[in-house]
Formats: C-alpha cells, sequence, structure tokens
C-alpha cells in the first residue's frame, strides 16, 4: 500500500499517540539503505490519510519522507455526511513534497513543525470546494520555498494561520491564494521576497497583525501551475 495509516468511518472520539510514518523502520527491517527507500516513498506514499472520523484526537505523530505528510480527504463510498473534524497536537511533517493537503474534512493543528523538499514542494495545499472544509494551524512552524501554503484556484474551504512562523526558504511567496477563505492572524513571515500575494478569485481574506521582513503584495493577476520536483 503507499500509505502509512488511514483512519475512515470513526464516529467516536478515537484517539491516536506516537505514530511515526517514515523510511527508518524499513531501513532496520530490510537493510535497505535509507536514501533508497525515502526516493520511493517521495514517488507516491501518503503517511497520514483522514478521511470521516468523528473528534479525531491526535498527538505526537509523524510523517518523513512522504509525497504527502497528511491528507484531509472525502470518504468515497459515503454520498451523505462525510465531513469529520481533528484535532491533531505535535505534528511533525519533514522531506515531503506536499505537506499537508486539505482537499475536504476540517481539523484543527497545533505545535507542528512542517518543512517540505525541493525547489517545487509546498507546506500546506488547500484544495477543497467545499465551503464547510476548514483548516486551522496555531504555533506552528511553515518551512518551503515555493509557498509556505497555497489556496487552490477551485477552493470554497477556510484556510487560517496564526501565530505561526512561515519561512519561505529565499522563495519569492510565503502565501499564495487563488480561491476560498483566507485568514493570517500574528504570524511571522522571513525567508520570502513577499509574504502573501492574493488573488482577486479569493472569496475573502483577512489579514491582520502579522509581522513581515520583506514586502507583501495583495493582488494577483496571473495564475500559477503546481510543479513538483525531485
Amino acid at each position: 500500500r503507499d500509505y502509512g495509516f488511514k483512519i475512515n468511518k470513526c464516529y467516536d472520539c478515537a484517539r491516536i499517540t506516537s505514530m511515526h510514518i517514515g523510511p527508518d523502520y524499513w531501513t532496520a527491517f530490510t537493510g535497505e539503505d535509507r536514501a533508497t527507500i525515502a526516493k520511493q516513498m517521495h514517488k507516491s506514499a501518503t503517511g497520514i490519510i483522514l478521511m470521516r472520523t468523528d473528534g479525531q484526537m491526535m498527538y505526537d505523530i509523524s510523517a518523513d519522507s512522504c509525497q504527502t505528510g497528511l491528507l484531509l480527504e472525502r470518504n468515497p463510498d459515503d454520498n451523505g455526511a462525510t465531513a469529520g473534524y481533528s484535532n491533531i497536537a505535535k505534528l511533525d511533517i519533514k522531506d515531503c513534497y506536499i505537506g499537508i493537503r486539505h482537499k475536504y474534512n476540517s481539523a484543527s493543528i497545533s505545535m507542528a513543525n512542517i518543512s517540505t523538499l525541493g525547489e517545487g514542494s509546498i507546506g500546506i495545499l488547500a484544495e477543497g470546494t467545499d465551503t464547510e472544509s476548514t483548516l486551522r494551524l496555531y504555533d506552528c512552524k511553515i518551512t518551503s520555498k515555493a509557498a509556505c501554503a497555497w489556496l487552490g484556484d477551485t477552493a470554497k474551504g477556510t484556510l487560517a494561520i496564526q501565530n505561526s512562523l512561515l519561512d519561505g526558504k529565499g522563495g519569492k511567496n510565503a502565501v499564495l491564494s487563488y480561491g476560498g477563505v483566507l485568514i493570517l492572524t500574528n504570524n511571522e513571515f522571513i525567508g520570502c521576497e513577499y509574504a502573501y500575494a492574493v488573488s482577486e478569485n479569493t472569496l475573502t481574506a483577512a489579514i491582520t497583525n502579522n509581522k513581515f521582513t520583506g514586502q507583501y503584495i495583495n493582488q494577483l493577476d496571473e495564475k500559477h501551475s503546481i510543479v513538483q520536483t525531485d
């Protein structure tokens, strides 16, 4: 299989602690070189998949060397109520092409350290088309060169980042918004030419009390494609 663990159709308050996904176990188990296993995982592996789960509580969770660290997704077998809500604390995602991919559902994430791999990598990719889908991050550190956070042009949900550090690793924009609802509050931006860029397709943007070390712009006229690199 191409994922570490998946939770779906969980209708009670499940709790998971100290779960770690990465190449280290397989290196010890198979004797293969770590870099070889990590390269294979980068091709298609997802660390954690959260689908229909009510009141999911997670603590001390990590995903290392995956294509996507954490995926929030719809339950494909249920055309009715498919949304869920998760609380995740002390999340560590490193060396992934996409740190968190938000396609559906809602979650609050706190005390997270998210660092991605490669020139075209993205810390948080929010592209959910459901207006009730919400991803909130508090007290996090997000490090990624292409974008620390990216709201896609099909997004209608909400991405909220608060009290966090966003490091653009020398890239152009820390946050790119082409759709959905963007909320940035009490964050610090470093290592980027522009703190954020918001297109006219963004439904709503609330940006308050942030600290910028570079410049910022508030309008994007052109569309950009998401590119992953090895």
